[in-house]
């Protein structure tokens, strides 16, 4: 039945007639109604969303009871990604639904400072910015050894997701690898979309590049992640600029390679190009639109220990001191502090 009135309201949608925010939010996701009836069924003195629905369900159960609500806006969502002709609708009501509901909340985070710049402008609303860090529990114990590379011991670079697919900056890797002189393996770990690896390799066969040396690994737990960042030379974030939402965010994978004690290497994306002046020396900043100088500014990191070991205590320390759970929770539990108590966090 939801998903009958999923389609009834998407077409209603499409054909441009006026519904209000409660119906167009089941165009984008018929468990909304599920979702609120569960959380109804909590009553709380807050409620706090994640991901676009969340934001709905928290706003429409903390009115139920009349207390307040929280949100996280872990993405830009009107420019979450490259809409299909046949998606025009779809951020215009994801316009919709944020410009209603984001005022109504008690406190908003955002998950970079380009999305809270972006939603300030849009929606005047003010966000604190919370990391997508990785609490210190998940950090490696000791510091994992590393390799000088070599003909019989490649470099080893690695990126993880969900998904692994196009237009996160692999295939530009692939690129910027083959005019390195460091010998290098490409090492990927995700579920792969139909057809990709396959695609990969066979870029990899034109560029020169022993297929061999792409490397896919299995899913593993969220909890899992920091470790399995360890051991690698360098942690790949390759974000392309566009949709604008991969040009403001931040991903976790940053804050795992650097909980891992592993550099990273950052395309330059705004939201990359500004944090990279807090990284320092544990990232290389690159412009994959100039894959020579992106590889001689590589092979430069990769081939000097001095420069490398640097490489790899200051991101350890920034993990550890800086961009970890510890510390954005602290912020985190304020703001909440702060609403459910504010005569002793003024």
């Amino acid at each position: 039945m939801l998903r009958i009135l999923s389609r009834i309201t998407r077409a209603l949608t499409e054909w441009q007639i006026p519904l209000p925010n409660s119906f167009r939010i089941l165009a984008l996701d018929p468990m909304m109604l599920q979702l609120t009836k569960l959380a109804r069924a909590i009553p709380a003195e807050l409620y706090h969303g994640h991901c676009l629905g969340g934001l709905y369900v928290a706003i429409n159960t903390a009115q139920h009871y009349g207390k307040a609500a929280g949100f996280d806006i872990e993405d830009y969502h009107p420019d979450e990604q490259c809409w299909q002709e046949n998606e025009q609708w779809k951020p215009q009501v994801i316009h919709k639904i944020m410009e209603e509901y984001l005022p109504l909340c008690a406190f908003l985070t955002s998950a970079s400072p380009g999305i809270q710049d972006a939603c300030s402008d849009r929606y005047g609303v003010k966000s604190e910015v919370i990391l997508n860090t990785y609490p210190r529990t998940e950090f490696p114990k000791e510091p994992t050894g590393i390799h000088s590379p070599s003909q019989e011991s490649p470099a080893r670079l690695y990126w993880f997701s969900q998904t692994i697919g196009p237009g996160r900056g692999l295939e530009k890797a692939l690129t910027v690898i083959s005019h390195m002189q460091t010998p290098c393996q490409l090492h990927l770990r995700g579920y792969p979309q139909t057809g990709f690896i396959e695609e990969l390799q066979a870029l990899a066969m034109d560029l020169g590049i022993d297929p061999a040396r792409l490397i896919c690994h299995q899913p593993a737990a969220a909890d899992h992640m920091v470790e399995l960042c360890s051991g690698h030379h360098l942690g790949l974030n390759l974000e392309e600029t566009t949709p604008r939402n991969r040009n403001l965010c931040l991903t976790n994978k940053i804050f795992a390679y650097l909980a891992a004690g592993t550099p990273v290497w950052l395309s330059t994306t705004q939201a990359h190009q500004r944090i990279y002046e807090e990284l320092g020396s544990a990232a290389c900043l690159t412009d994959l639109n100039n894959p020579r100088a992106a590889a001689t500014q590589l092979d430069t990191l990769l081939s000097n220990e001095d420069l490398y070991s640097s490489a790899r205590t200051t991101a350890s320390k920034l993990g550890k001191e800086k961009f970890c759970w510890e510390h954005d929770s602290e912020l985190f539990l304020k703001l909440i502090q702060t609403h459910l108590h504010p005569n002793e966090y003024p």
